[in-house]
């Protein structure tokens, strides 16, 4: 029984949630009201206000949500190759991306604060990964220089997907990479 109410309490959160994706398409969050998301995801306020305490609630668990399963998906690199050529683990990222509709529909509207989860979050994973495969504790330096990495990529991403798109996801992320392994040069 509590598997059966779990799953369609998810299902319930999951529709809240991709209404709310669909209307911020076109609208700023300070101008929606409830009823506009609970009309959209075929739900009653009553039901809306067991899930949730109001939209901004909404907006934390979707990008919590997205952010998990981006960062939880295993994307297998080592970090020695991921030295040297990026590439791999930024297709990884793209195709998860570009899996899921509500993905590129969220990344499309106004998506910041959701990029800097991400970013955050995979930073920290990259620097436990260092520590654990260098056994070296004092990696300051070079979470700096990760820090540089991941938000120059991600701002090229969020720029990318707020355009008209005028180059393929994967030419994107081959210059990102190139970018990041090899600095200016590789580019010019």
């Amino acid at each position: 029984m509590d598997e059966i109410l779990d799953r369609r309490a998810r299902k319930t959160r999951r529709a809240i949630q991709n209404a709310l994706v669909e209307l911020l398409k076109n609208n700023d969050l300070n101008k929606l009201k409830i009823k506009d998301v609970t009309d959209a995801a075929d739900v009653n306020r009553t039901t809306f206000y067991l899930h949730y305490c109001d939209l901004y609630d909404v907006l934390n668990d979707l990008e919590d949500r997205l952010s998990e399963e981006v960062l939880t998906t295993e994307v297998p690199f080592d970090l020695q190759t991921l030295t040297m050529d990026i590439y791999p683990l930024l297709k990884a990222l793209c195709e998860i991306i570009e899996s899921e509709e509500v993905y590129k529909k969220y990344l499309t509207g106004k998506s910041a604060h959701f990029l800097n989860k991400i970013k955050n979050a995979f930073k920290l994973k990259i620097i436990y990964r260092l520590k654990d495969e260098t056994g070296e504790e004092d990696i300051t330096f070079l979470s700096y220089a990760i820090t540089y990495a991941s938000s120059g990529a991600i701002d090229a991403f969020e720029d990318w997907f707020n355009s008209e798109r005028p180059v393929p996801l994967e030419v994107l992320s081959k210059g990102i990479s190139a970018l990041i392994s090899k600095g200016l040069s590789a580019l010019l």
